[in-house]
Formats: structure tokens, C-alpha cells, sequence
């Protein structure tokens, strides 16, 4: 997207609402499936295993039973009951208090833990790959360099860094010739002028020297 601190323009909108790039990456972050996490993988291959394990001792006691010459209700009660016992019920709320306790402390390293399935993930990593965008970088975009097409050989450079104003050093945006070509050192000021008539942090005032004249600067994230 693009911001516009101040002035008058014209625009032209050619998409709206989901058409547009944003409206894309919202659908496709509504389409990411969700993977469950190690300790949800895990657990349903615990289930598994005992539904499965449950069923062959079902199975057996009935054989054994039928072969022993017992009644078939009283082994069938046996071998139920014992499937059944077999069922870890407390398994739950055992894992939610470890999960529980380890959100706990995780907060009192200032880490906040919105999902107790996270924790068991986290436990997981061994490796982070930690993306500087949003991290080492301030989202603060600085005009660097600047010229017209109505001059394409001239290139003034620009100081500052950053948004702040008040800051004597970095806060004047004043222009820095970068082109070393002799034949048009006389005219510098008057191309000066007409490229930028006051940049600061805060704002940038252009002065075209006709209104087909367009000025392109080169910009840059300022670091933290």
C-alpha cells in the first residue's frame, strides 16, 4: 500500500474490497489449512492404538471364553470391562495441567502463550528463523535520492533519517549533489529548486517545474 501524508493528486482505483493485492492475501490466509500441532498428532495416535488395542482383547477373551466353555455374557462383561479400564480417562486433564503450568512459566519470561498446544510445540523447535522485517527495521521509509523526468541526468541526494523533525542532524533533509557531470554545475540551484522545495521527516513539498514533471526518489527502510 501507499501512504499519503499531504497535497492534492489524482487517483485511480482500479480494484476494491477482496479484488485488490490485500483482499488476495485474505483469502489465502481464510484458505491455510491448520495442522495440529506435535502433542494433538500424538494424542490421536494414542487413541488410536488403544481403540485398536481395545478391540483384539475383545476379540480374545471371547475366543478364550468360548473354547473354556463359559457363558458368553459373563465374558463379554469381562472382556468389556477391561477394555474399558484400559482407557486412560484422567489422560486429559493431566495433559491440560502440564500445558497449563508451562503457559505459566513461559509468562514469567515475558512470553505470552495464547494456545496450551503451542507450549508442547515450542518445546519442539531446535532451530529459529527470525525474519528482520518488523524486527530490526522501523517501518519508517526515507527518501534518499531524487530527480525528474524532465532532468533524468541530474540526481540530488537526501539527508535524514527517519520521521523526526526535531532532531537538528537529521531533521533539515537538505540536498547533496551526486552527479559530477561540470556542464551542469551553473544550473544547480535552479534544478534544486525544482526538484524538492522542502523535505523533512515529517513531509516532503515538491515543486515540479511544470505539472507534467514528475519526481522519483529512491526510498529506504530506516533501521532501528
Amino acid at each position: 500500500g501507499t501512504l499519503v501524508c499531504a497535497g492534492r493528486g489524482r487517483a485511480l482505483v482500479v480494484a476494491t474490497g477482496m479484488d485488490t493485492e490485500f483482499g488476495k492475501v485474505a483469502q489465502e490466509l481464510g484458505q491455510v489449512e491448520q495442522r495440529k500441532s506435535p502433542l494433538q498428532v500424538k494424542m490421536d495416535q494414542l487413541g488410536k492404538f488403544l481403540a485398536v488395542a481395545s478391540s483384539v482383547v475383545i476379540a480374545v477373551l471371547a475366543l478364550l471364553g468360548w473354547c473354556m466353555g463359559r457363558p458368553f455374557l459373563e465374558t463379554m462383561n469381562v472382556a468389556v470391562s477391561l477394555a474399558v479400564a484400559a482407557i486412560p480417562e484422567g489422560l486429559p486433564i493431566c495433559v491440560t495441567v502440564t500445558l497449563a503450568l508451562g503457559v505459566l512459566r513461559m509468562a514469567r519470561s515475558n512470553a505470552i502463550v495464547k494456545k496450551l498446544p503451542a507450549v508442547e510445540a515450542l518445546g519442539c523447535v531446535t532451530v529459529i528463523c527470525s525474519d528482520k522485517t518488523g524486527t530490526l527495521t522501523q517501518n519508517e521509509m526515507t527518501a534518499r535520492s531524487a530527480y525528474t523526468l524532465a532532468y533524468p541526468t541530474l540526481s540530488f541526494g537526501l539527508t535524514g533519517v527517519g520521521y523526526d523533525g526535531n532532531n537538528s542532524n537529521n531533521g533539515n533533509g537538505q540536498l547533496i549533489r551526486s552527479t559530477t557531470n561540470t556542464n551542469e554545475t551553473n544550473n544547480d540551484t535552479h534544478h534544486k529548486n525544482e526538484i524538492v522545495t522542502k523535505h523533512s521527516m515529517e513531509h516532503t513539498a515538491a515543486s515540479p517545474a511544470s505539472d507534467t514533471t514528475a519526481i522519483i526518489a529512491t526510498m529506504e527502510t530506516a533501521n532501528s
